[in-house]
């Protein structure tokens, strides 16, 4: 049994991973895709628009810089063709040029690498019954929330990348058990860690709300929560549940 000492040695610095956010992990093949980008051509924003909807991490560090304190928008951006227009083409080419020489990250478990698939999938489902529900969501919203929802366990790749395995190894059967077993493993949640990551990296109240929120499910019941966000929430939430294999690989 671990004593009380050996307990709080494997649980994470939250403070600690505070202070050092900074680039996610960029797939090599991301990176090779934008660097084989034309600068110059008329359909480069959206070569990187379309890209960076398949690509949490990208998608991340665009929001995060549109939203910045240097950009001063006049209202939260969570939109990426809004983005990259807020950003303009020199601070694009900017950011192209140091993903290039940033953190490369290579998964080398199914569990990694389907943290890819499995967030372009929920956000692909959130944006869909934004659609289809008339829920006065905007579906660029609701994919962002889907893409974005589960920036703590990008975070862990950086940070503690055996949590991510140890996790997915241990047995869980339903959505709710997954922050469970990595309290259990590291003291705290992705969900956490993803809210912490968000605030950090100016990203819109919304979005961050729904990082720190798409596990709980008594969030339906509250009379606190507005309307609007619940919907987003259960929305995400159903696109979780309706993916149990693509859940439980990751």
């Amino acid at each position: 049994m671990d004593t009380s000492d050996n307990k709080r040695k494997k649980y994470l610095d939250l403070d600690a991973i505070e202070k050092h956010i900074g680039q996610l992990p960029m797939l090599p093949g991301v990176i090779d895709k934008l660097m084989q980008l034309n600068t110059d051509s008329e359909t480069f924003f959206e070569a990187v628009f379309r890209l960076a909807r398949t690509d949490p991490p990208l998608a991340c560090l665009i929001l995060s810089h549109a939203n910045s304190a240097t950009s001063a928008p006049s209202h939260p951006i969570y939109d990426l063709r809004e983005a990259l227009t807020r950003i303009g083409s020199e601070t694009v080419v900017k950011l192209v040029t140091d993903v290039s020489v940033g953190k490369v990250f290579m998964p080398s478990t199914d569990a990694e690498r389907s943290l890819w698939t499995h967030s372009v999938n929920v956000a692909s489902q959130v944006e869909l019954r934004c659609q289809q529900k008339d829920s006065k969501i905007p579906p660029e919203l609701g994919y962002i929330c889907g893409l974005l929802h589960d920036l703590g366990r990008f975070i862990l790749l950086q940070f503690s990348p055996e949590t991510i395995n140890q996790a997915a190894a241990a047995g869980w059967e339903i959505l709710d058990d997954l922050p469970k077993a990595e309290f259990e493993l590291i003291g705290t949640t992705h969900a956490q860690i993803g809210y912490i990551a968000a605030r950090k990296l100016n990203l819109p109240k919304i979005i961050c709300s729904l990082i720190k929120h798409h596990h709980d499910a008594a969030l339906a019941e509250s009379p606190k929560a507005p309307e609007r966000f619940k919907l987003l929430v259960s929305f995400t939430r159903e696109a979780l549940n309706s993916n149990p294999n693509t859940v439980m690989n990751t």
